[in-house]
């Protein structure tokens, strides 16, 4: 049962649930635990291996969005540089039409 104590709450929400588990919101992890534990579908082996699939897609999870998060800020800043060369070359145009005109 030590394994129980590797995940989040959120974790142990989530394995309660697929047991069929009814866990009040104001639950605490310790209360949580009880109730997995002493659940009729409570078979040690298999609830370490739903409950390990669990943690490994959080994980999973969070480290795509992190990945999209970093994703987004890279695309964020190829189009900030793509603006300044833009600007910089209106300006190096705006300045040759201006020098054109007064030669």
């Amino acid at each position: 049962m030590s394994f129980l104590g590797k995940g989040r709450k959120s974790d142990l929400i989530e394995l309660g649930t697929e047991l069929g588990v009814t866990i009040p919101p104001e639950a605490v992890i310790v209360n949580i635990k009880r109730l997995i534990t002493s659940s009729e579908n409570y078979d040690e082996e298999f609830v370490k291996q739903v409950f390990e699939r669990i943690i490994v897609e959080r994980i999973k999870g969070e480290e795509n969005e992190m990945l999209e998060k970093e994703n987004e800020k890279q695309r964020q800043i190829e189009i900030e540089e793509r603006e300044k060369q833009r600007q910089m070359e209106i300006e190096e145009q705006e300045k040759q039409r201006t020098f054109e005109l007064e030669n």
